[in-house]
């Protein structure tokens, strides 16, 4: 038999929306490992212990902040993306250049570990393990 157990815990936290408390919750279910997230009592937005947004809340003012924290996000990631991709670029020229091509067969295992390694970190994130 399947058993759910949900409990809730004040977080001290005030929505920044709606201006409801936000209690931390924890749902304990047979056999599953134990999952806790934020919600606000008031509109039911749900966060992630990192902080990311797992659902949004029924109000308008809801959609609203989500929105705008999804386009300050892409603001800064975008920046952030053109700058390793420079980054990159001149690096790879500067190799080319001073090292020759044969320095690129170095260069090949260290750039596939940086993308394993980046995958792996992504991975975790998504699966709440850090």
């Amino acid at each position: 038999m399947i058993e759910t157990k949900t409990t809730w815990k004040d977080s001290g936290y005030d929505c920044d929306h709606c201006g409801g408390k936000i209690l931390l919750r924890t749902d304990l279910e047979t056999g599953q490992p134990r999952r806790e997230c934020y919600q606000c009592e008031v509109c039911g937005c749900q966060w992630r212990l990192n902080g990311r947004v797992l659902r949004v809340g029924s109000d308008s003012k809801c959609a609203a902040a989500q929105e705008d924290r999804a386009l300050e996000a892409d603001e800064g990631g975008q920046l952030s993306r053109r700058f390793v991709t420079i980054l990159g670029i001149v690096a790879f020229l500067l190799v080319v250049r001073f090292g020759g091509m044969a320095a690129l067969r170095f260069l090949i295992p260290l750039a596939l570990a940086i993308v394993i390694l980046i995958a792996l970190t992504r991975f975790a994130r998504e699966k709440g393990w850090w």
